[in-house]
């Protein structure tokens, strides 16, 4: 399992959070947000790929093909085969 995004400019990743909730039977979203990502902090260029795979494994750019490949290091899958939604957020850091 894996998710794509693309950067349309300069990014610190850490600013972000991606996190999943399923639907309820009626088919309405739930409130649980059972799995949530934080990113590390990697300043990535515009143009950029984020390959975040679910699955153990090591962060590590790609710069021949503009693709950083990051893992969530999950030891079971996090999306569903249905009814599940990703969201990506930005944060507010205050130091």
């Amino acid at each position: 399992e894996y998710v794509l995004l693309r950067t349309t400019g300069k990014v610190d990743l850490h600013e972000y959070i991606l996190f999943d909730n399923s639907y309820e039977e009626n088919h309405k979203p739930s409130n649980i947000h059972r799995h949530m990502f934080w990113f590390p902090k990697i300043e990535i260029e515009a143009g950029w790929v984020i390959c975040l795979y679910t699955r153990e494994g090591t962060n590590l750019p790609r710069k021949d093909k503009n693709i950083y490949n990051l893992y969530w290091n999950s030891k079971s899958p996090i999306w569903n085969d249905d009814n599940d939604t990703a969201h990506l957020i930005k944060t507010l850091l205050v130091d």
